[in-house]
């Protein structure tokens, strides 16, 4: 079987979630960023070894503000991250007209009028929606960690994924 693999590397958080070739989410991981990205990435990249052969992946695609700690060779698509929440959100509902992402670095409001036929209108917050280091254990930013969740991911790897307070460890979920 061949499989697919979108990674996410922020600044608080890094997340892959790898799909077989009907689409179908088989796994969600997430690691948060404590020493560095490339070490939060290992992490990842080490518990989905030890359930799916790295040489099935045929396609792997990366988005983030910490994108740059793949290495060049492995010649992962880099793609940016309103154009990677945006696609995966149209492809689980293709209705959606406006999409609100809070994350570590910066919030996004984007604005579609025709899904991705036509260029959309983003605006950006750059101040930090988290504060760096605590990040996510602060109460006042608690919602935001859901909203991106119900937001960004599909369907599918939300109901595999129940949900945890913030600051509790976080452990792969397969579905």
């Amino acid at each position: 079987m061949n499989y697919s693999l979108g990674v996410d590397i922020g600044s608080v958080n890094a997340k892959l979630c790898l799909i077989d070739q009907s689409g179908q989410a088989l796994w969600f991981d997430t690691e948060k960023i404590t020493a560095n990205p490339k070490t939060a990435l290992n992490s990842l990249l080490s518990r989905l070894e030890e359930r799916f052969p790295r040489e099935q992946i045929i396609s792997a695609g990366v988005s983030g503000s910490a994108k740059n700690v793949i290495p060049k060779e492995l010649n992962w698509q880099e793609y940016s991250s309103s154009l990677a929440i945006a696609s995966g959100l149209l492809h689980h509902h293709p209705e959606a007209k406006t999409i609100i992402q809070i994350g570590g670095q910066t919030s996004l409001v984007i604005e579609l009028e025709d899904g991705l036929k036509k260029p959309w209108k983003v605006a950006s917050n750059p101040l930090c929606a988290a504060a760096p280091g605590d990040s996510w254990n602060n109460r006042p930013t608690a919602w935001a960690s859901a909203l991106m969740t119900w937001l960004v991911w599909p369907s599918s790897a939300r109901a595999a994924r129940p949900a945890s307070p913030p600051g509790a460890a976080s452990s792969p979920r397969a579905t």
